[in-house]
């Protein structure tokens, strides 16, 4: 469980945005408090990090008279997080490698593992 919650926080996920979609995922549709009492996650915070991952597409909202069970949703979503990382990647890289070459970078010598 550590490993998907690292997994998901290297995808830009909040480590209690990672554990109520990990909640959702393998439990199902949830009311807040249970998604609170199972993650251990203040139902404040719930109210902030539940938004954020309907934001990104990773959470629906099933109403169920007056209650909101919340939803995962497919795992596959996530490729979507990861197209749009390779996307901004993409668009940064050429600016970095920019500034890489400048012209008027002092010249460095490496010898070996030492770097003058």
């Amino acid at each position: 469980m550590d490993d998907l919650i690292s997994l998901l926080k290297n995808l830009g996920l909040t480590g209690k945005e990672s554990k109520a979609y990990l909640l959702l995922v393998k439990s199902g549709p949830m009311l807040i408090a249970q998604i609170a009492r199972e993650t251990g996650v203040h139902r404040p915070d719930l109210y902030k990090v539940l938004p954020s991952l309907q934001h990104k597409g990773l959470v629906t909202i099933a109403p169920r008279g007056k209650q909101k069970r919340y939803v995962a949703e497919h795992p596959n979503k996530l490729e979507s997080i990861i197209g749009a990382i390779k996307l901004d990647f993409d668009k940064l890289l050429p600016s970095l490698n920019e500034l890489y070459d400048q012209p008027n970078k002092r010249p460095i010598i490496k010898f070996g593992l030492m770097v003058i």
